[in-house]
């Protein structure tokens, strides 16, 4: 809109197409920073949808062995648990599991989530006088 808004002021005075040809190209520069600027976000969310893609492959496959009770039990693992679990099959994720699952499913029953959190995970509430409206 802003560009657009732009070109209409600089198609006005003597030599209407100099100003509008190095606005065009000012705005052909920006949208380059710009791509350049949202690039690595780009690889970034491609990379991490490549990521869930192979765990949700990884579940299933240990859906079928039966070493996981039902979906989404794996985003209950780190990372290098699910490696270990793939090499070593003695591995007991259920035991790993049900103190994670139970923590997200009291968390998921809270009432009241908090507004802010410090980097020390202490609830962070405004200090509220009594008695003022």
């Amino acid at each position: 809109e802003v560009m657009a808004a732009q070109v209409a002021s600089a198609s006005g005075g003597c030599f209407p197409w100099r100003r509008l040809r190095k606005l065009k190209q000012r705005n052909e520069v920006l949208e380059h920073i710009m791509s350049v600027r949202n690039s690595p976000k780009l690889h970034a969310a491609r990379l991490f949808e490549d990521m869930r893609a192979e765990v949700l492959r990884v579940e299933a496959e240990l859906l079928a062995a039966g070493r996981l009770d039902e979906k989404g039990d794996v985003f209950h693992l780190k990372l290098q648990e699910v490696d270990q679990a793939l090499s070593d099959p003695s591995c007991d994720l259920r035991a790993v599991i049900a103190p994670r699952k139970a923590r997200y499913c009291r968390a998921k029953e809270a009432k009241v989530c908090p507004m802010l959190v410090d980097s020390r995970c202490r609830i962070l509430k405004p200090n509220i006088v009594q008695g003022e409206p």
